[in-house]
């Protein structure tokens, strides 16, 4: 409260009332506005991080599928034959159910070799890691696309279905163009 003297005879009291602006602190209101704003930044910026690592991971299978590629290409080379005895360059035509599910085995020829791999000079890989969702990669000379038949290396993907119950989530890379079966 402020006391204007106008005259010697005259005074007056003005009170001034402090405004909104200059109080000290916030309400209870105002906070939890405040507190529902950051909620939500926080709720979109998480959804965010959230696409942006599934991305990582698709880049990071398809990283290793092609390294698995280059190293399946080598053990053929070396050996005449791809992991399972296989023949190299050769669709599996006919269903064979030869795919491959765990190419750290001996019988994949990477890593370590079994007796079928003559002139065998791996390991072709140091070790080959699971795919990003924890599964194992696979290499199929009977892999379906579109109705043809093709020789691939992959990964089942997110949902990690597979062993010829293929999806479109799966991560391939074609070794021979597909062929009519």
């Amino acid at each position: 409260m402020f006391t204007v003297s106008l005259s010697r005879t005259h005074s007056f009291v003005i009170l001034l009332y402090m405004n909104r602006a200059s109080q000290s602190g916030f309400s209870i209101m105002e906070l939890l506005i405040i507190i529902a704003i950051i909620g939500i930044l926080a709720a979109t910026v998480l959804s965010n991080i959230g696409g942006a690592r599934e991305k990582a991971k698709l880049a990071k299978a398809k990283v290793e599928v092609r390294n698995l590629e280059i190293a399946i290409q080598s053990l053929g080379i070396d050996s005449g034959i791809w992991p399972g005895a296989q023949e190299l360059g050769e669709v599996a035509c006919g269903g064979t159910d030869d795919v491959i599910d765990d190419l750290t085995t001996p019988e994949a020829g990477l890593v370590q070799s079994d007796s079928s791999f003559t002139q065998w000079n791996g390991p072709y890989m140091p070790e080959v890691p699971l795919d990003p969702w924890g599964h194992n990669y696979f290499f199929d000379t009977d892999y379906t696309i579109n109705g043809q038949t093709a020789v691939v290396v992959g990964s089942y993907g997110p949902n990690g279905v597979g062993a010829n119950l293929y999806d479109a989530d799966d991560i391939i890379r074609v070794i021979v163009e597909p062929v009519s079966c």
